[in-house]
């Protein structure tokens, strides 16, 4: 729960109500200060007195809206590393991770120079499969899923690597243990 996250965070050294600003990123779609969290089965709301938020000093936004706005710092621009050469052009900015799911974020820019996030719960929507091993896979995890389709979470991110990693090897393991075993070479 959300009382006890903040309990273990005290116990750490750290009292929100003493912060001059708290911003709280979580993994889920986040309406009037509530975040159902997507991949738990729990709640964040700002107004849970065991949390002990300042409220008027605290804000609640979405995890890949926080990523996103972290790409336009000046840390981030320091410790970028360059994938391929070019011209940079004005746009909109995507951050996209994988984790326990597949988090995405676009960032419209705005006159001034300012951005407008754009959060979004991409990793729910469906994946196209376009090759017989790709068709063969998505057969895989409707069996393994009741799902009628891929989507992000279950073939991206998540339980997508053990997912994947049974259907090329026949072994099930966590993800964890999945990333622990594989390598550049691996199939999976």
């Amino acid at each position: 729960s959300l009382s006890e996250l903040m309990r273990l965070v005290r116990d750490k050294g750290f009292d929100p109500g003493l912060a001059e600003r708290v911003v709280v990123a979580a993994a889920g779609p986040v309406r009037d200060g509530v975040c159902d969290l997507t991949n738990a089965s729990w709640s964040i709301d700002l107004r849970d007195p065991g949390a002990g938020f300042p409220l008027e000093r605290t804000a609640l936004i979405n995890d890949f809206v926080a990523q996103a706005l972290g790409c336009e710092t000046r840390h981030a621009a320091q410790s970028a590393i360059t994938i391929q050469e070019g011209v940079a052009r004005p746009g909109v900015v995507a951050a996209v991770g994988a984790g326990t799911g597949l988090g995405l974020c676009a960032l419209a820019p705005l006159p001034g120079g300012d951005f407008l996030p754009l959060p979004s719960e991409g990793g729910h929507a469906p994946l196209a499969v376009v090759n017989r091993p790709e068709f063969e896979f998505l057969e895989f995890l409707q069996a393994r899923t009741g799902h009628s389709h891929g989507f992000g979470d279950t073939m991206v991110s998540g339980p997508g690597l053990s997912f994947l990693h049974e259907f090329l090897t026949g072994r099930r393991l966590a993800p964890r243990e999945v990333a622990r075993e594989i390598g550049p070479d691996s199939e999976t």
